[in-house]
């Protein structure tokens, strides 16, 4: 299996790629003081935060026609690294094995993708990681895109997230309440990080999609 048939189910160009739009964060990233490195995680489990990343990576890439980074830190739930070997990826790079470029293998449309790796003490991965990301050189002209696992169930989470220049929360359609989302804002800024846009993911259009971008 190569990486263009492990993201296949996380490809929805039509509805993703729409919410993205109607949400401003993908215009904000294309000013000169965007982001260049940022978090992707929702409140909890089942937002969509991996198809929600991996989407918002492709338009960048096509868009800018430049190379982006898509990292696979969701170790809970790492579907982006589905068919990829375990001994390279961000484990390998948290651990030192590896350089940050070395740990990437090419992705579909401009996307380079590092994936997760073997990873058998999650904590300790993304403590390791967090600084050797940190650290790692980041092209000013690359953006970097971290998939993250739910912050609410797994804090650790923000560890990682303090790599990046700012966090963009997914939250689900008619599924992530007010209280859920405010909490997850507040933990967020109470870490001292940026949130960069939040992206509401699987909303239900009641009328057919060529009308509704008419209205």
């Amino acid at each position: 299996m190569n990486l263009t048939d492990s993201v296949t189910d996380f490809r929805l160009p039509g509805a993703v790629r729409e919410q993205l739009l109607q949400s401003r964060i993908f215009p904000d990233l294309l000013v000169d003081d965007a982001p260049r490195t940022l978090a992707v995680c929702a409140c909890n489990a089942g937002a969509g935060t991996t198809t929600v990343a991996l989407n918002l990576a492709l338009m960048l890439a096509a868009r800018n026609g430049e190379q982006v980074s898509l990292i696979d830190a969701n170790f809970r739930s790492p579907g982006l690294s589905v068919g990829q070997s375990e001994e390279a990826g961000f484990s390998a790079f948290a651990a030192g094995r590896v350089s940050f470029n070395d740990a990437f293998v090419r992705g579909p449309d401009g996307v380079r993708l590092m994936p997760r790796g073997r990873c058998e003490d999650p904590l300790a991965v993304m403590r390791e990681g967090a600084q050797r990301l940190a650290d790692a050189p980041h092209p000013a002209a690359m953006r970097t895109l971290i998939d993250l696992p739910p912050l609410l169930a797994h804090p650790d989470a923000l560890m990682l997230a303090r790599a990046a220049d700012g966090v963009l929360l997914v939250l689900e359609a008619e599924e992530t309440r007010w209280p859920v989302a405010r909490e997850a804002r507040q933990r967020i800024e109470a870490a001292g990080l940026r949130i960069a846009g939040a992206v509401l993911n699987k909303k239900r259009h009641y009328v057919p999609g060529w009308l509704y971008r008419l209205l």
